[in-house]
């Protein structure tokens, strides 16, 4: 090793004497300011750093705030962070030969402190401290220091014994001392006079206070992970039970490598988390999703860091989920389950007209032991999940008999006759009468694809309305093993692989008669890690991990062509139909063909340092992650009933009011390469008071498209790269545009501060705070959208759905997509001119921001932890946080509310691409521009009680209350869909998606272990326990929308634009009390308080605000229920018979309301959650 060290140093000393040329104007300037004395021993290490100090020095401008004071600053930081580059690539490899030196680990650990003391609280120097590691009886020492403190860091997790020791005085023992992921414990040990021979041990439990870390954090442990109910059996699901964290998604089966578990915690956003697994990172940095884990019997525990973590941790805001799987020891453990599911023992939802069919069988086994005692160990499980269900139900309003035949006189809505988009005469029929009048639609005026709609997909209902249950079975299955391997005491190392399987079938839109759908996906993990002891004051971790997920996404079966249902397009040829939706009443919709690629590699070493007072720990990431997404463009027809007054008369006349179609096909491959960089300081001032204090470097070097299929926009340039191009459209290589289309944010430093006061000196009270800036990670689906030439969108209004482009006299756009399965770019290499036939004009483009930057949140907050009795703790705590720049799309092209200047035609919705602020014909109105325009505030009291387990019986408890704002349109990973009104982007602040004022959460676990003498009352009454969760929260804000694009701006733009109210209306008007259950759900609010949309002047945009209401509230409880029994031939060997339920009570928890004006359901619910679901299970265990 020392030999491969010597020549890593001699490649660095090289690679920095070619530089030299280059880089002495920067080395100057970083020793002028850093100060004398960098060593040329330790070579571009300390170089490094100081210009990572020069660069912290210089201000940033709140609103660009990422660009360099001068040019030579940013050559500075080019040099040193560009990649690739052979200095930067020596030294990381010197940084791994000498930091790592093939010892390698991962943050899966906790540590163990305290002083040492004799019977007057006098300290005790010079004490020797021992840990002992129960399950593979691995040992570390340390020696007490002057003030007689001690630190174990980096202690696997798992059960230890500590003993402290010192000559004359009574050797002293702590057994059973739990030690989890991420757990800082202090424990203090007394010794008192009397022989070394003479030894006190005492079994106890340490504090449960936090004493020494400021991070707010929960642990799920493993007695919870096994017992609690979980619907799913994703262990994530558990979140739930923590302070702050909402909208938790935790998916049974991924249905492809983007649909992994994500949620909402303290205000941040459902993309603001980083999932970790054994210390590798477990995300999905294509949308930052999580990925799924092992089964519960698979993993030892879950540690939820929520706010205010330590510079060693980064990527995002919202939190850091850690899981750890089990691992084996010295003896051997195991379980065998199956869980089954029989709809037999469900209840049906609500608008359910009965229970839903479902056999579901989850079966597999988990178990580990030694390969070599003390040294080597083992574990693996695998799980196999058959799924026979039918899906959630869909509630559609079809249309009644008469109105299939044209009859509307029994609706209740006037209708219209509307008029023909280019002509501005009314619809008639052959014959030249009016085809709508007193309500009537003329038979020979109904649409032929209307017809064939009715009659091959949309099935006849004498109630009005359909509740559609369609088969969705689905097979999957989970595979992981691990080894754990113990050199020495000072040096431990594992490794696990991971594999995951999902199919499944269904059949998206209103109806079970809709065209199937087939999606698979596939995810391989594998993680190697290790940790070396130098001393006792002195370590080093690190962790090396490898993500690789595929998915495909297809129709099974046959599928139809625009054609076969009579629209004249030549589109199709790929099998993709055209999705149809009837606002507020049904939607028959096609497979979506997709395919995607995602991988990450990951490289992190972590060094730490005792130094009296002082624990310093710095450390290197090092993150490749790539991308490939794959996806025929889709189609969709909208009738939302501006044309006639009622969205299923616009559809048997045929009168859409948008179609979108795309064309090209999707083919888009960005990677990035992320350098981060740490250095913190746990400081313990006092033994009752301790500072953390520590910096980390997130430079953010943007996502890059493997083949440069990137444009970017401006409006006063021509490209170079393509001439033929129209104005304004750039492209990769033209000036001003970078590889990436966007500069690298070299600034992103986030400082971290806080502190945790004993506040009397006895461990069982603290006071913790602390303020840190954190800095968000820029999803690939944030980054891509369609472009063009290679791929594009275009955009009908008011036309004919027979012949949507023949009846607006528009161009169709190229035929000839990808066949199914083919994912090769469909191309258009050269505009031949603005008039293209190839290409259609408009170019809805869409493109990033050269300034765009990552976006950062400060988080502060103040805690105070008391322990009330051994077992049971108290926490009140204030937690805020303040997002700043934001990324999300807008408008940046709409159409202003003016005559058109071609044709000084009123505006209307035919001549939106006349009217855009920007080259007319050219750029169309849906174009959108990535950038940092937004922002987010929370803030919030949160409570939590806790009772760890004793007496049979531990709890937890929490109360939150809240208030969340935000101006970004959308919760959810990836696109934002834009803002409400592009002329007026600020006034999207309101409350955030997932703002749920009020959220309480609890679970229990209750396991009295009974005995009795009688064998007989043993077997019946013994072995019992029961275990709970409940959920409580207020309901989710309400928007409400015009459904249609009143404000004429060409942005599609009616699921954005607000909802007019009546004059004199407020918000509070809007809501109401309900008579009744059935009063509750057709009408939740106050319809009458808003103005029908054939009503509000064209070019509006509504006065009603954004979240102003919130919809119905949520309640459930789940219990579980456990009987064992012994098995003969063993002690160990136990059986263990349970059963679960899911919202046990059957609580009606309905879904929102429709809040589109011009759906002919507004206001009226017509979902609502599951009812009880029951599940059985039997489990072997030893």
């Amino acid at each position: 090793m020392r030999h491969y060290i010597i020549y890593a140093i001699r490649d660095v000393r090289s690679d920095i004497a070619h530089a030299r040329g280059a880089l002495i104007p920067c080395w100057s300037r970083a020793r002028a300011e850093a100060g004398a004395g960098l060593r040329e021993t330790t070579g571009s290490l300390n170089r490094t750093a100081a210009v990572l100090a020069l660069l912290q020095k210089r201000r940033r401008s709140m609103k660009r705030r990422h660009i360099f004071s001068t040019r030579a600053d940013a050559a500075c930081a080019q040099a040193v962070l560009r990649r690739p580059g052979r200095l930067v690539q020596s030294v990381l490899l010197l940084v791994f030969l000498v930091g790592a030196a093939d010892r390698l680990s991962a943050q899966v650990t906790g540590s163990i402190s305290g002083y040492v003391r004799d019977e007057a609280e006098g300290v005790i120097p010079g004490a020797t401290v021992t840990a002992v590691a129960q399950e593979h009886r691995q040992t570390r020492a340390a020696v007490t220091d002057e003030r007689g403190f001690y630190n174990f860091l980096a202690l696997p997790r798992g059960t230890y014994e500590i003993s402290a020791e010192l000559s004359g005085l009574k050797k002293t023992t702590r057994t059973g001392v739990e030690l989890t992921t991420g757990e800082h414990i202090r424990l203090d040990l007394t010794l008192t006079v009397g022989t070394v021979e003479a030894e006190v041990t005492v079994r106890g439990r340490a504090v449960m206070v936090d004493t020494r870390t400021p991070t707010m954090s929960d642990l799920i442990d493993d007695r919870r992970v096994q017992d609690l109910p979980l619907n799913g059996r994703n262990v994530t699901g558990l979140a739930q039970t923590v302070p702050g964290v909402v909208g938790v998604h935790a998916p049974q089966e991924m249905s492809h490598t983007r649909d992994g578990p994500n949620m909402a915690v303290n205000g941040g956003t459902k993309a603001h988390n980083l999932f970790t697994f054994n210390g590798g990172i477990f995300t999905s940095f294509a949308q930052t999703t999580g990925f799924n884990p092992p089964p519960p019997d698979a993993v030892q525990e879950i540690r939820i860091q929520t706010h205010n973590f330590t510079a060693e941790y980064g990527h995002n805001s919202g939190s850091q989920v850690s899981i750890v799987s089990k691992s084996g020891s010295n003896d051997f453990h195991g379980t065998i389950w199956e869980f089954h599911r029989n709809d037999k023992l469900n209840a049906r939802s609500f608008f359910q007209p009965r229970k839903p069919e479902q056999r579901q069988n989850q079966a597999g086994a988990a178990g580990g032991g030694p390969l070599l005692r003390d040294r080597l160990f083992a574990f693996a499980s695998y799980q196999r999940l058959w799924n026979r269900r039918e899906g959630t139900s869909s509630v559609a309003f079809v249309p009644s008999d008469a109105e299939r035949r044209g009859d509307f006189s029994a609706s209740g809505v006037a209708l219209t006759n509307p008029t023909d988009a280019m002509t501005g005469l009314p619809f008639t029929d052959s014959s030249g009468n009016p085809c709508v009048s007193n309500n009537i639609i003329r038979p020979g005026c109904i649409s032929p694809v209307a017809e064939t709609y009715l009659d091959r997909f949309i099935p006849r209902s004498e109630a009005g309305s359909v509740v559609s249950l369609s088969p969705e079975p689905s097979d999957s299955y989970t595979g992981l093993a691990r080894i754990d391997f113990v050199a020495s005491n000072n040096h431990k190392m594992f490794g696990h692989f991971n594999r995951d399987h999902y199919q499944r079938f269904n059949s998206p839109g209103s109806f079970a008669t809709n065209i199937k759908e087939t999606s698979f996906a596939d995810i391989y993990n594998t993680t190697i890690s290790d940790t070396f002891t130098f001393s006792p004051t002195f370590l080093n971790e690190a962790v090396f991990s490898h993500l690789y997920s595929k998915s495909f996404q297809g129709h099974d079966g046959d599928v139809y062509t625009p054609r076969d249902v009579g629209m004249d397009i030549d589109l199709g040829a790929d099998g993709r139909t055209v999705g149809l939706d009837v606002s507020g009443r049904f939607s028959v919709t096609g497979p979506s063909l997709q395919e995607q690629t995602y991988e990450s590699w990951q490289f992190r070493n972590t060094m730490s340092k005792i130094m009296g007072n002082h624990t310093l720990k710095w450390g290197y990431e090092f993150v490749k992650a790539s991308f490939h997404l794959g996806f025929s463009t889709e189609r969709g027809v909208d009738f939302t009933g501006v044309r006639s007054g009622d969205p299923t008369a616009d559809f048997l006349l045929g009168a859409f009011d948008e179609f979108n179609v795309g064309f090209g096909s999707v083919a888009s491959d960005p990677i990035i390469y992320k350098h981060m960089f740490f250095v913190q300081d746990e400081f313990k001032i006092t033994p009752r008071f301790s500072l953390t204090v520590g910096v980390r470097y997130e430079p953010y070097l943007p996502w890059k498209q493997k083949f440069g299929r990137y444009t970017s926009w401006d409006p006063d340039a021509q490209s170079v790269v393509k001439p033929d191009a129209p104005p304004g459209i750039l492209f990769v290589g033209d000036a001003g545009v970078p590889e990436a289309t966007v500069e690298n944010d070299l600034n992103n430093f986030a400082p971290r501060l806080g502190f945790a006061w004993d506040l009397f000196g006895d461990g069982r009270t603290s006071i913790r705070g602390g303020y840190g800036l954190f800095y968000n990670h820029i999803s690939a689906n944030s980054v891509h959208a369609p472009e063009a030439p290679w791929e594009g969108t275009l955009r009908l209004a008011g036309g004919r759905i027979e012949d949507p482009f023949g009846s607006l006299n528009q161009t169709p756009p190229p035929s000839g997509a990808p066949l199914p399965g083919d994912f090769g770019c469909f191309e258009v290499s050269e505009y031949p001119g603005l008039n293209c036939p190839l290409y259609p004009l408009p170019i809805q483009t869409v493109y990033t921001d050269t300034t765009l930057r990552s976006s950062y949140v400060q988080s502060f907050n103040l805690s105070v932890q008391r322990q009330l009795t051994t077992d049971l703790m108290l926490d009140v705590a204030y937690v805020g946080n303040v997002g700043s720049e934001l990324e999300g799309h807008r408008h940046f092209n709409p159409a202003q509310f003016i005559p058109s200047p071609l044709t000084g035609a009123p505006p209307s919705a035919q001549n939106v691409d006349d009217r855009v602020i920007y080259e007319p014909g050219i750029i169309g109105p849906l174009s959108r521009v990535l950038d940092n325009d937004y922002g987010s505030w929370y803030h919030s009291l949160q409570i939590k009680a806790t009772k760890r387990f004793s007496n049979g019986f531990s709890f937890t408890g929490s109360y939150v209350l809240s208030k969340a704002l935000d101006t970004v349109l959308t919760a959810t990973p990836g696109l934002t869909p834009g803002v409400a009104n592009p002329f007026d982007p600020g006034n999207m602040k309101g409350r955030a998606q997932f703002d749920h004022r009020h959220v309480t959460a609890v679970s229990w676990v209750w396991d009295p272990q009974l005995s009795f003498d009688s064998g007989l009352l043993n077997t019946v009454l013994g072995g019992w326990s029961l275990t709970g969760m409940h959920n409580v929260r207020s309901g989710a804000p309400l928007t409400f929308v015009m459904g249609t694009d009143v404000a004429l701006d060409g942005t599609g733009g009616g699921g954005r634009q607000r909802a007019q109210l009546v004059d004199g209306a407020t918000h509070e008007d809007i809501e109401r009390d309900h008579a009744s259950r059935d009063d509750f759900v057709q009408q939740f609010f106050n319809t009458d308080r808003f103005v029908p949309v054939q009503d509000v002047p064209p070019g509006t945009y509504g006065s009603s605000g954004r979240n102003i209401i919130s919809g119905p509230a949520f309640a459930t409880s789940d219990f579980a229920f456990m009987k064992q029994f012994r098995l003969p031939g063993s002690e160990d060997l136990r059986l263990q018979v349970r059963g679960e339920l899911f919202n046990a009570f059957n609580q009606v928890n309905f879904n929102s309301p429709n809040t589109t004006v011009t759906s002919g359901s507004f206001g009226t619910i017509t979902s609502a959650q599951p009812g009880r679901v029951a599940q059985v299970a039997v489990k072997i265990l030893w």
